[in-house]
């Protein structure tokens, strides 16, 4: 995991090998593109009802059925309804997870814009923020919704609200100079804007760091999918190394 907080503005350009006038060459942006993948957060497809009743009837349960049998043979008449009770209490749990699971990554979803403002070699240009790599320079502006996770190059007035990220509802102030802290929260980043972040005063040119699944916002969306069990193992397999955006357009 690169540390870009800690990075100055020149090794971060450097490490990212834009020009900053001119942002990417073409050829860099398709390698990238090719690399990362689309800047979209994981696309998570529903397991089905059945198919987790089915997951949660193997091992164990397969055990307790039969000891619930064994029970009924007997004449342990209380084994025999509790049994069955945790069977049912554990199918229900695993359908409630999944639930939330897919809930909660549809809300983290709803940050997502179609369009950003960004630089491709020199020029001024509005495209899909899937398109979005490492080492894009996007405009941030008031009111826009942040795609990707930037560091922010120059001394800038700028201020977001991150509440999505660290909820608190209070406008951040950020600045460019590096942090040097490694184990450092979120909000105490000043030099960096996050996937999810939105504007709320002044403008600034900002470099991309990271997309897609692999933002702070989809690092959140991932960890709360996997640990509802929300995630199958071809759903891990397939998800790539890019990233999606915020409210009205900006990057």
């Amino acid at each position: 995991m690169t540390h870009w907080h800690r990075m100055s503005p020149t090794i971060t350009i450097q490490q990212l090998e834009p020009d900053t006038n001119h942002d990417l060459r073409s050829d860099q942006v398709a390698s990238r593109r090719a690399e990362y993948g689309p800047n979209k957060l994981m696309e998570m497809t529903s397991r089905g009802s059945w198919r987790i009743l089915r997951e949660r009837a193997k091992g164990t349960m397969v055990l307790l059925l039969v000891a619930d049998a064994v029970s009924v043979f007997l004449y342990e008449y209380t084994d025999a309804v509790a049994i069955p009770a945790i069977v049912l209490l554990n199918a229900v749990l695993g359908l409630a997870q999944n639930y939330h699971a897919e809930k909660a990554l549809a809300e983290l979803k709803t940050l997502a814009v179609p369009v950003g403002h960004m630089r491709h070699e020199g020029v001024d240009d509005e495209i899909s923020t899937k398109e979005l790599v490492p080492g894009d320079i996007v405009l941030v502006e008031v009111s826009n919704s942040v795609s990707v996770d930037c560091r922010i190059p120059e001394s800038v007035n700028l201020k977001t609200q991150e509440a999505a990220l660290t909820g608190e509802s209070a406008a951040a102030d950020k600045q460019a100079e590096q942090v040097d802290s490694l184990d450092l929260p979120l909000r105490d980043r000043t030099n960096m804007v996050s996937m999810g972040a939105v504007a709320t005063y002044g403008h600034r040119r900002v470099l991309v760091t990271t997309a897609g699944t692999n933002t702070e916002l989809g690092s959140i969306a991932t960890f709360r999918a996997d640990r509802e069990g929300g995630i199958d193992s071809a759903a891990k397999a397939t998800v790539p190394a890019g990233a999606q955006p915020g409210h009205g357009p900006c990057c």
